[in-house]
């Protein structure tokens, strides 16, 4: 409501929600992985197959204990990018009526490697 009503976020606000989008993004790839397999849907290339079995190893408590941003790093920003891109993620993520996603993934996921 800031945003809408008075000035916009500082510097220093916009960090405080840093982890907050990483969470966001590393959940919502997560998610899509996991609902690709569920659904059947295969990757189109081995390298996102490789790319999402590193994601889907980082465990749950690693991300509450150690914070998600000391582990997003940019290699594995480009691992999320890569996954993202694949044909078969794309169709799972058309398919994401049949599944919980939150619906910022699309915008949070395209924008991967453009800001920091």
């Amino acid at each position: 409501m800031k945003i809408l009503h008075s000035n916009p976020y500082d510097e220093q606000e916009l960090r405080t929600y840093k982890h907050v989008i990483y969470r966001n993004i590393l959940d919502a790839i997560r998610t899509l992985i996991d609902n690709t397999k569920k659904l059947g849907i295969p990757f189109e290339n081995a390298e996102t197959g490789k790319a999402a079995e590193d994601l889907e190893k980082i465990p749950e408590s690693s991300i509450v204990s150690t914070g998600v941003e000391s582990l997003i790093t940019p290699a594995m920003g480009q691992q999320i990018k890569t996954v993202w891109k694949d044909g078969g993620i794309q169709n799972c993520f058309n398919q994401r009526n049949k599944f919980q996603l939150i619906d910022s993934a699309e915008y949070y996921l395209n924008d991967i490697g453009t800001s920091q």
